[in-house]
């Protein structure tokens, strides 16, 4: 038996960015098919307003060779990719060398009160001469964006754009608008893309997800004696160490602050 479609009489309904039908699909048991059938007959664009997946309820009782009733709306988009957003102030752990301040140190008679600072060197042990660090939380924030692109309207070039974007930071000024019109921005590198996932089934709009973490620069600052003008966001920060005395004890002190770039950079601004 073939298949095929009726509008439902008098289901056709319109106001202010909305119109609604229902249609009967007969000749299938099959709910997919009779979605698939009923977007693809029906046009995807009417009066500034883009079709929505239809829902479908199956009527056993209504038609022996199988039978739908499928609702259907056009609602209107402003844009192609539509964004929420979400976040997550936990940014995990990492190990660090350096204190952002030294504030005091304390010692025994022996120091005479005036113990070695160890210049903002974190847990210099003397017996091996080595500076160990400290596990703190890490400073930057996760995100997550998710990201909806109607049926129809994703393009190869999108996709490969968010598959090869992963593990890159914002190579320019990257601006999340969210649906209320709130505005976030980040200078360059501040946005790590981490990870995507999601997809399409079929006939309904693509879904994406993006988990991102966010850091941001740091400019003007001191790691010892040492003055750094700018320390990017994802750009990593290590620190060399020379012997010197202090108080006639031999301390760690910072000697070379470098600033290296360990992720490959991209415009996010095609997201």
């Amino acid at each position: 038996m073939a298949i095929s479609i009726e509008e439902k009489p008098d289901s056709r309904r319109a106001g202010k960015d909305l119109i609604e039908e229902s249609w009967y699909v007969y000749g299938t048991h099959d709910a997919i098919v009779a979605r698939e059938l009923v977007r693809a007959l029906l046009p995807q664009e009417r009066d500034g307003l883009f079709i929505e997946s239809p829902s479908v309820l199956e009527l056993s009782t209504f038609h022996t060779g199988g039978a739908f009733e499928a609702s259907v709306r056009w609602t209107k988009r402003d844009d192609t990719l539509t964004r929420s957003i979400q976040f997550d102030g936990g940014g995990g752990s990492e190990r660090i060398f350096q204190a952002i301040d030294h504030i005091e140190s304390y010692g025994g008679p022996g120091y005479g009160g005036n113990p070695p600072s160890n210049n903002g060197a974190l847990n210099y042990n003397r017996s091996t001469r080595n500076v160990e660090g400290a596990e703190i939380l890490a400073g930057f924030s996760t995100f997550t964006l998710q990201m909806t692109v109607p049926h129809g309207q994703m393009q190869a070039a999108h996709i490969d754009f968010l598959e090869r974007s992963q593990r890159h930071t914002n190579s320019l000024p990257w601006t999340i608008t969210t649906d209320d019109g709130v505005q976030l921005t980040f200078t360059e590198e501040e946005v790590l893309f981490a990870k995507l996932s999601g997809g399409k089934q079929t006939a309904e709009d693509w879904q994406f997800t993006g988990l991102f973490h966010g850091r941001r620069t740091k400019t003007n600052f001191n790691v010892g004696d040492v003055s750094v003008t700018e320390k990017r966001g994802w750009h990593h920060m290590s620190v060399e160490y020379k012997d010197s005395e202090d108080e006639n004890v031999f301390v760690k002190v910072p000697d070379v602050v470098h600033i290296d770039r360990v992720y490959p950079t991209t415009d996010f601004n095609e997201f």
